[in-house]
C-alpha cells in the first residue's frame, strides 16, 4: 500500500475568518502563502472565489491550481428528492473565446424559468498550461472517492470535452509560475 503525503494543518499555518457575506482562508504550506476569499452577493445568486498565491521562497514555483464544484440548478426539494434525475437536465458548453464554462438547465415544464451558471477561471499570473476543464465526474475521480479527485492528485490532463453526463461536475485547472517573492 502506497503512503499518502500528509498535510499538517495546524493553528500555526492556517486561519479562517467568517463574515456575514464571505469567508476567508489563509494558509502557509512550504514556500507558498495562500489566501482564499469566497464572497456571496446578497442581491444576486453569485459566488466569487478569489485565490491569492504568494511565493515566499527564493526559487521559482510552478503550481497547478484547480477548482471543482458540482452544479445543481434546481430547488433543494428537487435535488433531495432525486439528485441523479436532476442531473439529467443539465447541459454543458465551453466558450473558447471567453474561456467560460456554461451549465444550463433544460426546462422541464412550460412555466419553469431557464436556469444557468457560468464559471470562469482567470489569473494575472504567468500561465504555463491554460484552461483545462472537466465536466464528467466519472472522468475526474474514482467512484466513491472522497479525497482530492484522482486526476487532480495525479496531475492527469483534463479531457476538455463537454457532453451529456449523468454526474456533472465543473472542474477547471491552470498551471502557473510564480517567481520568488511574487504575489498573484
Amino acid at each position: 500500500m502506497k503512503s499518502k503525503k500528509a498535510v499538517n494543518v495546524t493553528k500555526e499555518n492556517s486561519k479562517v475568518f467568517f463574515m456575514p457575506d464571505q469567508v476567508k482562508f489563509e494558509r502557509v504550506e512550504g514556500n507558498i502563502k495562500t489566501k482564499l476569499r469566497m464572497v456571496l452577493d446578497q442581491e444576486e445568486a453569485v459566488e466569487i472565489r478569489r485565490l491569492e498565491l504568494e511565493n515566499i521562497g527564493n526559487t521559482e514555483e510552478s503550481l497547478e491550481v484547480s477548482c471543482k464544484f458540482e452544479p445543481i440548478l434546481s430547488s433543494k426539494e428537487q435535488d433531495y428528492a432525486h439528485p441523479s434525475f436532476n442531473s439529467l437536465f443539465l447541459m454543458m458548453d465551453y466558450d473558447e473565446n471567453e474561456k467560460i464554462l456554461e451549465v444550463k438547465r433544460r426546462k422541464r415544464g412550460n412555466n419553469e424559468k431557464e436556469m444557468f451558471l457560468e464559471a470562469m477561471f482567470s489569473t494575472d499570473a504567468t500561465v504555463l498550461v491554460d484552461n483545462e476543464f472537466e465536466t464528467d465526474k466519472e472522468k475526474l475521480q474514482v467512484r466513491g472517492e472522497l479525497d482530492i479527485p484522482y486526476k487532480i492528485k495525479k496531475s492527469i490532463p483534463f479531457s476538455n470535452k463537454v457532453g451529456l453526463t449523468t454526474e456533472p461536475v465543473v472542474a477547471m485547472r491552470k498551471t502557473i509560475k510564480l517567481a520568488p517573492n511574487e504575489k498573484k
